[in-house]
């Protein structure tokens, strides 16, 4: 089993410039709905999302940090779909493997 963590950001990004997402700060609930309308592509049936201080460029924002622990997930692909349904310049991603339990 594997454990994916996908930073986002909620304030939209230099590839926002000039479109009417421009100077845009994302919800929680439009975060959500970005990661519902991605997970079903990739048969991500449940995860955690936690909300952080993040920093981007010396600048703070509040982000958000999805976790899904799945066998295998391509997890450029979803970070793709995430990055472009909020128009953010990067989704850093971090993998982990792990042996999970459930009891």
């Amino acid at each position: 089993m594997k454990q994916y963590r996908f930073y986002v950001g909620t304030k939209t990004g230099e590839c926002a410039k000039g479109t009417r997402f421009e100077g845009r700060t994302f919800s929680k609930q439009e975060v959500v709905e970005a990661i519902e309308n991605n997970r079903t592509l990739y048969n991500i049936e449940g995860y955690s999302l936690y909300a952080i201080d993040g920093y981007w460029q010396g600048v703070q924002e509040t982000s958000y940090v999805l976790e899904v622990m799945i066998e295998n997930l391509d997890y450029e692909a979803f970070a793709s779909g995430l990055k472009e349904s909020l128009h953010q310049d990067s989704v850093m991603v971090t993998v982990q493997e792990l042996e999970v339990r459930f009891f």
